[in-house]
């Protein structure tokens, strides 16, 4: 993932999404449509330090998506 742009659905607690931060994504996007979800998956990225690199977004995924979609939006790795 080294470079490349990462979307993590349903992200939860961000795992998946700190491990692509950590391994050197340039930008990961994180979504859940939990709040809270979202609130400890951005503690857990500040904690780890890449507070700059991943952010998380609370969002229905399936709607997100079509959002994207529609909006052109692309990533090199979901």
């Amino acid at each position: 993932v080294k470079g490349k742009t990462v979307l993590d659905c349903f992200t939860h607690t961000g795992s998946f999404a700190l491990h692509a931060g950590h391994y050197g994504a340039k930008e990961v996007t994180g979504v859940d449509i939990s709040a809270f979800a979202c609130e400890f998956a951005t503690e857990n990225a500040r904690l780890n330090g890449l507070e700059n690199v991943v952010h998380f977004v609370e969002a229905n995924a399936f709607d997100l998506l079509a959002e994207q979609s529609r909006a052109g939006v692309k990533y090199d790795v979901v």
